[in-house]
């Protein structure tokens, strides 16, 4: 299931970057246009969102059925950490994918998500300063936002 909702993701991905623009300016115009006068382009969005969130969710009740299996001990140690990786790569695609609309409700998110960076002890603020592409939200964080998505 997580292969075919992956390629999903590759495939719409791929159909929305020929619409999307990365620009403070044109970013949410770019959506809109692709809802309302694109050729199905709000079937490609929304099978892109779901896809997206209904592969979080897979993976992690994958990470439970393996956690409450005990299938991460010995000599499976270093799927474990695989697996991991894998659940903080989904978890990072869909956070960077939440901006790129940038609306409203995406602009305060990721406001607050980076604002609570500061305060992990020791790389937080070098971590709000790389995500945020300098000291406030604005057009080098949807570069950084779209380029990590």
């Amino acid at each position: 299931m997580g292969v075919v909702l992956v390629g999903m993701l590759f495939a719409t991905g791929l159909m929305l970057k020929f619409v999307y623009q990365p620009v403070p300016d044109r970013a949410y115009e770019s959506i809109i246009h692709l809802q309302n006068n694109v050729l199905f382009g709000q079937l490609i969005r929304n099978v892109h969102h779901w896809s997206g969130n209904i592969l979080l969710i897979t993976v992690f009740l994958h990470l439970l059925r393996v956690f409450f299996s005990g299938a991460f001990h010995a000599p499976r140690q270093f799927n474990w950490i695989v697996g991991l990786t894998l659940l903080g790569l989904v978890l990072l695609a869909n956070f960077t994918g939440y901006l790129l609309p940038y609306d409203q409700l995406a602009y305060w998110a990721v406001t607050v998500f980076t604002g609570m960076l500061a305060y992990v002890p020791g790389a937080g603020g070098w971590l709000q300063a790389a995500l945020l592409g300098g000291t406030d939200l604005g057009p080098a964080t949807l570069r950084i936002f779209f380029a990590l998505h």
